[in-house]
Formats: C-alpha cells, structure tokens, sequence
C-alpha cells in the first residue's frame, strides 16, 4: 500500500511538472505595441502578441481627420521587404447601395500560425523597421485612394511579477 501512495505522489508530481513547464515562462512570449501618425489619420494601442503557439495582431484604433465620405475602405496591415508588401491583416467594409459610411475605429484582430510574423528569415528588428498601415477609400465615383502609414513599433518588457 506504501508503494502504491509514493507511485501516485511520483506521477502527481510529473504530472504538475509538465503542466508547469507549459507557462508562460517557457511560452517564450513577446510583446510588441505600435502607433503611428500623419496629417491624415493615427493608429494607438496596437499590439503584436509572438508565442511558441500563436501569433497575434491587434490592430489597434484608428482615428481619421476631418470628415471623409465614403462608400467603402480596406483596413491593411503589412511588413515592407525588398519593395513587396507582406499582408499580415485586412479588413474590408463596404457600403450596400453606394451609401456613404463612417470609418470605424476598430481596425481588429487576426491569429495566425506560430511563426508568421517572423517567418521567412524577417527578424525582429525588420519587423520593428517595418511594420505599416494602409487605409485605402474608395469615394461615390468608385475613385480610391491610399493612404499608407509607417509604424513605430517598440518591444514591451512583460514583469513576471505581475
């Protein structure tokens, strides 16, 4: 009986030790947030979220000024390399019937595969160089224009103590 209780002590504590070693220290978690401005529009609190299995993009808010009349726009997100836009997120809003819409300011959010942010050879410090965003509008004549944006991009230290 003695050996069967230290048996399940010793598998307990496997047990508990593999699930530990899935936290978010060995996640090897990476943190990044962005923003940008022109004359034209802002993007605040966007972040990139790199683990071991997920990355994620929270697009941030957008703000654009003065009063734009639209009957629709692609939000874009990409890394510039070697002159090719690298797509890492779109989103599309048209209007029904050609009416005119408002820009929202939720640009969203996309999951990807671990590893696409930096895959393909892009380092971090590509990434950090070379994150942009793109607001293409397209007026009630069907005309579009673009309007692009480079991103600061700053890594955040995360406190394991909190």
């Amino acid at each position: 009986m003695k050996r069967l209780g230290a048996l399940m002590l010793a598998l307990a504590l496997l047990v508990f030790a593999g699930c530990a070693a899935h936290g978010p220290e060995t996640d090897n978690a990476r943190w990044y947030s962005f923003s940008g401005e022109n004359d034209q529009l802002s993007i605040t609190n966007g972040k990139l979220l790199i683990t071991d299995e997920r990355d994620e993009m929270y697009g941030g808010v957008l703000t654009v000024n003065g009063d734009v009349a639209v009957t629709g726009y692609t939000i874009r997100f990409y890394i510039l390399r070697d002159d090719a836009k690298r797509l890492l997120m779109e989103n599309i809003s048209v209007a029904m019937s050609g009416q005119l819409i408002q820009i929202g300011s939720d640009t969203g959010k996309a999951s990807v595969q671990p590893g696409q942010l930096l895959s393909e050879g892009l380092t971090e410090a590509e990434l950090m160089d070379n994150l942009y965003f793109e607001l293409e509008l397209t007026d009630e004549q069907g005309a579009t224009r673009t309007i692009d944006l480079k991103l600061d991009v700053q890594r955040v230290e995360v406190d394991d103590a909190t």
